[in-house]
């Protein structure tokens, strides 16, 4: 992306991470933990972040289970959302949707016309098993395979974008302005 996709433009008002924390704000989120990478830790001003706790993950080399597990340390127990720095769309409806199903299964998604997308709910059970594995050498659909699954059906395309290149970014951001068509 040539930068760093947390400080992508969303609006003119805010990047995709301050986008991302002022929508699971709007939707009661208390406790919200951003994982870091080193090479971004000193580009955050952590006062425009309020109520936002941040933590670097030491082996961003390691991959994402890294950043995953290094976040879930922090978790107490109960029911966690994961989100993507990439996938900027989520909305307080679908945050609250999977939390009103919150313990209908191990780990709750939001589907859009047959596909699954994020943020994905974990439960307790799925936390503690991810924080257990002795690897980072993992996939976490394919982990999640042995717990229980639950999805919600959302009307909310935005579940399934991640931008992960210039062409998805000028797909979505047209003219500097959210693009669904």
């Amino acid at each position: 992306m040539n930068a760093p996709k947390a400080f992508l433009k969303f609006s003119d008002k805010e990047n995709f991470l301050q986008r991302i924390i002022h929508v699971y704000q709007k939707a009661g989120i208390k406790d919200i933990i951003i994982v870091l990478s080193p090479q971004i830790e000193s580009d955050i001003n952590k006062q425009d972040y309020e109520g936002v706790r941040f933590v670097v993950n030491p082996k961003p080399e390691r991959g994402r289970m890294s950043s995953l597990k290094t976040g879930l340390q922090l978790v107490e127990n109960g029911y966690v959302l994961i989100q993507n720095v990439d996938s900027p769309f989520v909305t307080v409806d679908c945050i609250k949707l999977l939390l009103e199903a919150g313990t209908s299964a191990d780990y709750i998604v939001p589907v859009y016309r047959g596909d699954g997308g994020h943020p994905v709910l974990l439960s307790n059970n799925v936390v503690k098993h991810i924080i257990d594995m002795e690897s980072d050498d993992f996939k976490l659909n394919g982990m999640l395979k042995a717990f229980n699954r639950a999805v919600i059906e959302v009307n909310d395309e935005g579940v399934l974008v991640n931008i992960n290149t210039p062409v998805d970014y000028e797909k979505y951001f047209l003219n500097g302005e959210v693009n669904f068509d």
